[in-house]
């Protein structure tokens, strides 16, 4: 997951001052493509906390329990929807 800078955020036709984490690749079969994320999808928050860099993303993820779920908000064609991801 890189980070979300202002030149993608402009390709993306993202709305000024967006902050997040740009979804770069999604496995086949994995949680997150069984949840609906996509390649171009952006992920502002995890878990109701705002993320703006990888790392953060990372961290927060990881704290989601095996068998837990975590909730996303995510930028998706300009649009903002929310998506569960139940972690195995």
């Amino acid at each position: 997951m890189p980070e979300l800078t202002s030149d993608v955020a402009r390709q993306l036709r993202l709305p000024s001052g967006t902050e997040g984490v740009l979804i770069d690749d999604v496995d086949v079969g994995s949680p997150a493509q069984r949840a609906g994320l996509a390649r171009g999808d952006v992920i502002l928050q995890i878990n109701r906390r705002a993320v703006t860099s990888p790392q953060e993303a990372s961290r927060i993820l990881n704290q989601v329990p095996s068998g837990g779920t975590a909730f996303l908000l995510l930028m998706s064609d300009r649009q903002q929807r929310f998506v569960t991801i139940r972690k195995d």
